[in-house]
């Protein structure tokens, strides 16, 4: 007898992520204690609720996956050697600059040089799926720009400190 038990597909309900999923501030650990420990229990719970609907693979199963959607470029490791953060791309980091060079042409900031503020978090950025854009994604989302000879990096100060002029379609 089978210790696996069968089930029809299309019985099993999707999960539902709660209302505190939506809220931006839910994947910044916050800095005040007590809004922190909040944090952890709401994120216990959902990581909990997830398991339960979707069960879990085990780890070195999960490291399998990953590599392989880091071949596809649909992520990658963030450091090869320890293999501990995993960045997910939804979009590849290609795909990611042709969105940005469309959002600076329709935008007309072509030949404008633009904070890192202003292209991960100003207002005319809102509505779009680079908004609030994780930095390290960002970085290389603009390497590849830079690489393809559609915009510059001009440094600042310190590491954190700069600004990008996009040269758009050429």
């Amino acid at each position: 007898m089978s210790k696996c038990a069968s089930f029809n597909h299309k019985e099993v309900s999707e999960f539902v992520f709660p209302p505190l999923y939506e809220f931006p501030p839910f994947f910044t650990r916050q800095p005040n204690v007590e809004t922190w420990k909040s944090q952890l229990f709401h994120w216990v719970s959902l990581i909990l609720a997830y398991c339960r609907h979707k069960r879990c693979v085990k780890m070195d199963m999960l490291k399998e996956i990953l590599n392989f959607m880091e071949n596809k470029h649909n992520g990658e490791w963030v450091d090869n050697t320890k293999k501990d953060i995993f960045l997910v791309y939804w979009r590849t980091l290609d795909e990611w600059a042709n969105m940005m060079i469309q959002w600076i042409e329709k935008t007309g900031q072509r030949n404008s040089i633009l904070t890192y503020y202003e292209l991960t978090e100003g207002r005319t950025l809102a509505n779009t799926e680079f908004y609030k854009i994780d930095p390290i994604v960002f970085k290389k989302v603009i390497q590849v720009l830079v690489k393809k000879d559609m915009a510059q990096v001009l440094r600042g100060t310190n590491e954190d400190e700069f600004g990008v002029k996009f040269f758009g379609r050429i």
